[in-house]
C-alpha cells in the first residue's frame, strides 16, 4: 500500500461529458468556437462613444479614487453623493441622475461641473471629452493666466512653423 497523501480538499470534481457538452453548447468551446459578426463599414469607422458611467469610472480610476473617496470629497462642497449611488451610475447605463447628483459627483471627482453635465447629455468620444476638459479648465483660469496660455500657444505654433520650413 503506497503512502500518497489523500487531501480531498485540493481535488476538483470531474465534470461529466453531458455537463461539458452543455457548457460548450451554451458558451462555446474556446479552442474551436469563433464568433462572427457582420458589421458595416460605417460601424467600423464610427468612433466608440463613452457613456457617462464609463467616463465616471475612467476619471475615478485615473485619479486613484475609491467610491468612498468620491463620496467624502463630494460632501466638502455641499450635499453628499453616496458611494453606492456612484457605483450604480458607473454600472447601470439606464440610470439618469439628477442635476444635483451630477453636481455632487463632479465635486467628488474633482472635475468641472459643466464637463460632467456634457457627458450626461450625450455620449462623447474620448477626443471630444479631452477637448471639452481642456476648454473647461482654460475657462476657469484667471484672465491673466489665460493670456499667458495663449502667448505660450503662439510661441509653440511659431516654433513648429519655423521647423517645417
Amino acid at each position: 500500500m503506497s503512502k500518497t497523501p489523500r487531501n480531498n480538499l485540493l481535488r476538483f470534481p470531474q465534470s461529466s461529458p453531458t455537463t461539458r457538452a452543455r457548457i460548450d453548447k451554451r458558451w462555446g468551446n474556446a479552442r474551436t468556437h469563433t464568433i462572427r459578426t457582420k458589421r458595416s463599414t460605417t460601424q467600423l469607422k464610427r468612433k466608440r462613444l463613452e457613456r457617462l458611467g464609463d467616463f465616471v469610472r475612467r476619471t475615478r480610476i485615473q485619479k486613484g479614487l475609491s467610491l468612498a473617496d468620491v463620496s467624502k470629497q463630494s460632501a466638502l462642497f455641499g450635499p453628499r453623493i453616496s458611494a453606492s449611488y456612484v457605483n450604480r451610475i458607473e454600472t447601470d447605463p439606464t440610470r439618469n441622475p439628477t442635476a444635483a447628483s451630477l453636481k455632487a459627483l463632479a465635486h467628488g471627482l474633482g472635475i468641472p461641473v459643466p464637463e460632467l453635465f456634457e457627458h450626461a447629455i450625450r455620449p462623447m468620444s474620448r477626443d471630444e471629452a479631452d477637448e471639452l476638459a481642456l476648454v473647461t479648465r482654460f475657462n476657469e483660469l484667471s484672465p491673466r493666466r489665460q493670456s499667458d496660455v495663449l502667448a505660450l500657444i503662439q510661441v509653440l505654433q511659431s516654433g513648429t512653423r519655423n521647423n517645417s520650413q
